[in-house]
């Protein structure tokens, strides 16, 4: 295969012989020639195509083969290759028969370390070693210093005859020049050997780097006659990745389109090779290793013998009348009582239930509610996780090479520098002017969010975001992945011009029935909405929540506002006859929202767009959630009113209110 399109007429595509080839000549086998080349001086980089958590690099070389046997030995390839990904390509008349890496070999050091593990060497020892003895060299000569001046502080008048003064003081003049001398000696020499010791440190660090590119390939070519072949290198090296970065800014004066994203790539690269001067790609897909069909195994399912094992009958003496029968079981004293039979072999467990439930039939009915609970919760399948003036300078944007419906590919324009340091380069790959609709959802406290839909051909993956509304910062958030012609929710933080109070909540107890009493509460609490704004605001929606009972005997109900839970299915001879698409279309009819005054609409769920159409509709409401969807005057005031009851048998205690 050829990675490039030779001019028409000129050159020959090199083969790749994948079995033994025999001399050229029966007679005399042609010499064999070792070419040596370098990675990094001789090879040109053609190509990088960046995915997320490696990277594919394309490198070429040219050189002379001679007729006969040739060795190719391509040394100073970067360590983090991944050698399966390895592939020889070339051009011209010669043929490839194998190739081999040569993995790099650690240098044994002073005290059994080495390089390409641990940045020391014998000479880093020996200077650690040398600035250890100046360092304590240099406190035993601060310490004499330190002695000889206590020792002359301590003479005293008497001690001292007045003719030897002049001797006394002269040697410790001597002493103590001499100590001062020695002291900043040492001090100069242990500051040379720390400058020493860094350098040394680099320059182990500079070696450990270079270490980087201790992989060697050995490719062997035979050549029919001499001359000069291409022969490119591509290889995978995995410390390399690309993860995507955004800049959203929101104009809220802007009726048609008034989000520009700004979608940007985040590249870097620890491989150790600078990637100068090339063309770069991105690619969304990631690649995936050991890939195989899942197989289905059968699945079996059995009834659970839950019941407990037989005890062995007790030693007991029998009734010897005239066809008295042995006792057994269920009678009075043992025996079988009046009429009684024989219990059936097929249902030996028929006593010992609670009011007359078998056991194993109680049992069953709590694993059936205990699933139906589970289905219901968080836990169930399928759950959704609780998770200027003057005209602007344009950012380049890259090209979509190729998409579809799995991945796309991003073609860098031009060419890019990225060194081998970890540092990311930032490289923005589109600047998109979006649609939106903008809502603010309280719960109930304010937030506002924008329902972006993604209408252009670039996918966007999922990554963190920087938002500003009308040229201010406001946030950091994280875009959702989304494919062309998605929407998403954007959400932009607080808006300090729409005021929400939430008042305290008001309880009002009171108990009913004659015969059977029960208590009843009464909860009511107002949320009041202001709009500062100089304009109207449209889809404020306000989510809030009734409690949730567990138990058969607490009854809640919705006052205010009065929705209604869905209708559901009719359990009929006709219904069970239906299909199971008609009951579906008849358990999936939501109630109609209500009408609470003008410009307020309320209904159950929390408001998200796109979850009543998609969620189950008769558990809609079941978890307490309701919301009101309001338009707020300019200037104005919207009140909420939320009402509902609690009943309960007299003398519970009700957790949880």
């Amino acid at each position: 295969m050829s990675f490039f399109a030779p001019p028409p007429g000129v050159g020959t595509e090199m083969t790749i012989d994948t079995q033994s080839q025999p001399p050229v000549n029966d007679a005399e086998v042609l010499p064999s020639n070792s070419v040596k080349l370098s990675a990094q001086k001789d090879g040109k980089i053609l190509s990088v195509s960046v995915y997320t958590g490696r990277a594919e690099v394309t490198r070429l070389f040219k050189f002379n083969v001679q007729a006969g046997q040739n060795q190719v030995i391509v040394s100073e390839l970067p360590i983090s290759i991944d050698q399966q990904s390895f592939r020889v390509e070339g051009r011209g008349i010669a043929t490839i028969h194998d190739v081999t890496f040569i993995a790099p070999t650690a240098r044994p050091m002073f005290g059994g370390a080495n390089v390409a593990n641990s940045v020391t060497s014998a000479k880093l020892t020996e200077l650690g070693l040398a600035h250890t003895r100046t360092s304590q060299a240099l406190t035993r000569a601060k310490k004499a210093l330190a002695f000889v001046d206590t020792y002359l502080g301590s003479l005293k008048p008497d001690d001292v005859a007045l003719s030897s003064l002049s001797s006394v003081v002269d040697g410790y003049e001597t002493a103590a020049e001499k100590l001062d001398a020695k002291v900043l000696e040492l001090e100069l020499l242990q500051r040379q050997q720390s400058k020493d010791i860094d350098e040394e440190t680099k320059s182990l660090t500079r070696l450990r780097e270079k270490k980087q590119f201790g992989l060697t390939a050995q490719i062997g070519v035979s050549a029919n006659e001499e001359g000069e072949v291409e022969i490119a290198l591509m290889y995978a090296i995995t410390d390399t990745a690309w993860s995507p970065d955004y800049d959203v800014r929101v104009t809220m004066a802007k009726k048609n389109e008034p989000v520009s994203l700004v979608y940007k790539a985040s590249i870097r690269q620890n491989s150790g090779e600078d990637w100068v001067g090339v063309p770069i790609t991105l690619e969304t897909v990631s690649p995936s290793f050991g890939v195989n069909i899942p197989k289905l195994f059968p699945w079996r399912v059995s009834i659970i013998d839950n019941r407990p094992p037989v005890p062995p009958p007790r030693p007991q003496m029998s009734v010897c009348g005239f066809g008295a029968a042995t006792a057994t079981q269920g009678g009075l004293f043992g025996g079988g009582g009046f009429g009684a039979t024989p219990a059936s072999s097929g249902n030996t467990n028929t006593g010992g239930g609670l009011f007359g439930l078998n056991p194993l039939e109680h049992r069953e009915r709590d694993a059936a509610a205990g699933l139906r609970q589970q289905s219901g919760g968080f836990s169930g399948f399928g759950a959704k996780p609780s998770t200027p003036d003057g005209t602007a300078m344009q950012h380049r944007s890259l090209e979509v090479s190729s998409k579809n419906d799995v991945n796309a590919t991003f073609s860098v324009p031009g060419l890019m520098t990225i060194p081998g340091d970890n540092t990311a380069r930032k490289v923005t790959i589109a600047e998109l002017s979006l649609d939106a609709a903008f809502e603010w959802v309280c719960v109930p406290k304010h937030d506002t969010k924008a329902i972006i839909k993604n209408a252009s051909e670039y996918t966007l993956l999922r990554g963190p975001s920087t938002m500003h509304l009308d040229g201010s910062f406001i946030a950091r958030s994280t875009i959702p992945a989304a494919s062309p012609d998605e929407s998403f929710d954007c959400p932009l933080g607080p808006d300090p011009s729409i005021r929400i109070t939430y008042h305290p909540l008001v309880k009002k107890i009171s108990q009913t029935g004659f015969l059977t009493k029960s208590i009843k509460y009464g909860f009511s609490r107002r949320i009041t909405m202001y709009n500062a704004k100089a304009q109207s605001v449209e889809n404020v929606i306000v989510v809030d929540q009734i409690p949730v009972s567990e138990d058969a005997a607490i009854e809640v109900k919705l006052v205010s506002p009065a929705l209604e839970l869905p209708a559901p299915s009719a359990g009929t001879a006709s219904a069970q006859s239906s299909t199971w698409a008609e009951k579906k279309a008849d358990s999936t009819k939501a109630p109609a929202p209500v009408e609470v005054s003008k410009g307020v609409v309320a209904q159950w769920g929390d408001g998200v767009v796109g979850a009543d159409s998609h969620g189950d509709m008769g558990a809609l409401g079941k978890d307490g959630k309701l919301h009101w969807k309001c338009s707020l005057p300019p200037q104005g005031k919207v009140t909420l009113e939320l009402k509902w009851e609690v009943s309960a048998p007299v003398g519970n205690d009700i957790m949880g209110l």
